[in-house]
């Protein structure tokens, strides 16, 4: 009995999962390009930010490439996930000690919370 729970630890290493044979990448194509297309490839790819080959296999497989934050959509979300932290934060202290106790907490957060949405629909 022992024996079999040795071999179980072994064949489970923990980590990250192995990729089944179906999504693990293994062929590649060899596709020609003029100068001039290699270098929209290059850019579009930048604008993006993803790697060449990324790009190149969605264009490929008319795969949906969505574009990456702006700066200021990044900020939005910044500030809305720092608030989302705040929250969590006053949820726990008023399981802890009463809802009396952060009731003026979570009205100013609540208002900042608003605002930082109003600016997001703007």
């Amino acid at each position: 009995m022992q024996n079999m729970e040795e071999k179980e630890k072994r064949l489970n290493k923990g980590g990250r999962p192995s990729k089944s044979e179906a999504t693990k990448k293994s062929k590649y194509i060899k596709v020609w390009l003029t100068p001039i297309q290699h270098e929209k490839l290059v850019e579009e790819s930048k604008l993006f930010k993803l790697s060449l080959s990324e790009y190149g296999a969605k264009k490929l497989m008319n795969t949906a490439i969505v574009s990456p934050f702006t700066e200021q959509e990044l900020q939005l979300k910044i500030g809305l996930v720092g608030m989302a932290n705040n929250l969590n934060q006053l949820a726990h202290k008023a399981n802890a000690g009463g809802f009396l106790s952060v009731e003026q907490n979570c009205i100013m957060l609540l208002n900042e919370i608003k605002k930082e949405l109003k600016r997001f629909r703007e």
